[in-house]
């Protein structure tokens, strides 16, 4: 399952049908679901931006599941929903500063620290070299 229907999640819902997974992308914005002919399911759910309020999302997670919330704006509400859920991989798009606000958040609220230590930071691959390499010209 992806949250939102931006950049990211179009790249994850390429390598999610290239993986033979089953590709569901949830947003609040009809008009964006266009750009996913390759998603199995579109979920439409109500944001209030006013209220930081999310409605449920109809989607049952298993154990077989792999999430991630790449949201601008409803991290935290869909984050409290999919916690506590089974899933094997739950990942949050968010930088450190971000993410640790939306953690502080949410054990003050309902979802307990257990919960959140299985979402993985900073979700996907680190591509990139963590030093530059010299090369040698001839």
């Amino acid at each position: 399952m992806i949250t939102r229907a931006g950049h990211i999640g179009l790249a994850l819902a390429g390598m999610g049908r290239i993986l033979g997974m089953r590709v569901v992308v949830v947003d609040d914005r009809l008009e964006w679901f266009q750009r996913f002919p390759e998603a199995d399911e579109a979920i439409i759910v109500a944001y209030d931006a006013a209220m930081e309020a999310l409605a449920p999302i109809p989607v049952t997670l298993a154990r077989s599941s792999h999430v991630v919330i790449t949201t601008w704006g409803w991290d935290e509400p869909a984050l409290e929903q999919v916690a506590s859920s089974p899933a094997a991989y739950i990942g949050l798009v968010a930088s450190r500063r971000k993410a640790k606000q939306i953690f502080e958040d949410l054990v003050a609220g309902v979802v307990p620290a257990e919960d959140l230590a299985q979402v993985q930071l900073a979700a996907g691959l680190d591509l990139a070299p963590r030093r530059q390499t010299r090369v040698p010209s001839p």
